[in-house]
C-alpha cells in the first residue's frame, strides 16, 4: 500500500481497500451497516502497512473520513455506504462535493491534497465505485 500512495497507483489501492473489507467474516452482521466501520477496518491495515492516517480528521467545516499524509501530498478520502445499487451514483457525487465543499484537508503544513470519493456496497461488501477530485 505504501508504493501505491507513493506511485499514486490508484486502482491497487482500491484492490487493498477490497481486500481489507474482503477480511470481514460472513457472519459479522455489523461490519457494512455503517461506513465507519469499515473505514475503521481500512485505516487499521494502513497503520499496520507503516502509512501515516488520521481518520475523522476536523478542520473548521467538518471532519474528513481519513487523511493520509505523505511528504509531499495529503490524500483525503470520504467513504459512503451504499445500501442499494441505486443509491451508489448519488452517495458519490455526495462524497466528492463533501471533500471539496467542507475544504477537507487544508491544514497545515500546506501540501498538495488529492481527494477521493469512496463508495462501498454493504451488498457486495467491497468499493463499488471511487473517483478523485
Amino acid at each position: 500500500m505504501v508504493q501505491d500512495f507513493k506511485n499514486q497507483n490508484f486502482e491497487n489501492l482500491i484492490k487493498h481497500f477490497n481486500v481489507i473489507l474482503n477480511s470481514f467474516g460472513y457472519d459479522n452482521k455489523v461490519a457494512f451497516t455503517d461506513e465507519r466501520n469499515c473505514r475503521d477496518f481500512i485505516d487499521l491495515a494502513m497503520c499496520v502497512a507503516g502509512i501515516n492516517s488520521r481518520k475523522e480528521l476536523i478542520n473548521s467545516t467538518g471532519s474528513a473520513d481519513l487523511v493520509v499524509e505523505r511528504p509531499e501530498k495529503r490524500f483525503v478520502f470520504e467513504f459512503k455506504l451504499a445500501r442499494s445499487k441505486d443509491s451508489e451514483n448519488k452517495l458519490l457525487e455526495e462524497a466528492l462535493e463533501q471533500a471539496k465543499d467542507n475544504r477537507y484537508g487544508e491544514i497545515l503544513p500546506i501540501k498538495e491534497i488529492i481527494r477521493i470519493g469512496v463508495v462501498i456496497s454493504a451488498k457486495d461488501k467491497a468499493v463499488s465505485l471511487w473517483k478523485i477530485v
